[in-house]
């Protein structure tokens, strides 16, 4: 809290970036992350490789993948992981 309260004592020295209210409330979805150029180069990637013509499951792949991710696992213990 006291770190709050000292960042907003001192922002004005600081630039700051504040979002759009609808680009702020697509948060409030906990699935929801910012499909990211790397995001949908892997997306491309799976879909080519993995998946010809079955988007749907491409997109799934790609979404469990960004959810595992989040949790801060390895690569390995991700592609370990049972996806079914």
């Amino acid at each position: 809290m006291k770190r709050f309260i000292y960042c907003c004592l001192n922002k004005e020295s600081r630039s700051y970036f504040i979002p759009k209210k609808s680009e702020l409330l697509k948060y409030i979805d906990e699935t929801y992350f910012e499909k990211t150029k790397a995001y949908k180069s892997i997306l491309k990637y799976v879909k080519k490789n993995f998946f010809k013509g079955k988007e749907e499951k491409a997109d799934w792949l790609c979404e469990e993948i960004q959810d595992l991710s989040k949790l801060g696992l390895s690569i390995q213990v991700m592609l370990d992981y049972n996806l079914d």
